[in-house]
């Protein structure tokens, strides 16, 4: 929600110490306003908070695989349309 209105969502599974980025998504004009980053700079300080690691997956075209990395995620596993990323252990 922003100023009371909803801008996205984001689907997170907390399992113990194993988190899964599930989606997240904002609406064409919240996006590339910074929204996106500091909603996930928050889920990862909380993960690192709590000791546990996030997994996600995004598509190879997807641009977003590089705020992904910025925020500290390195790839563990691919396939041909997909990357596994991971933050922590």
């Amino acid at each position: 929600m922003l100023s009371g209105r909803p801008v996205g969502l984001l689907k997170v599974a907390r399992d113990g110490k194993k988190w899964s980025l599930i989606q997240i998504q904002l609406v064409p004009e919240q996006q590339c306003k910074g929204l996106g980053s500091s909603i996930l700079q928050e889920l990862v300080d909380d993960a690192v908070q709590s000791g546990a690691s996030v997994k996600l997956s995004v598509l190879r075209a997807n641009p977003a695989r590089r705020l992904y990395e910025r925020l500290g995620f390195r790839v563990v596993n691919e396939s041909a349309h997909a990357y596994e990323m991971q933050l922590g252990a």
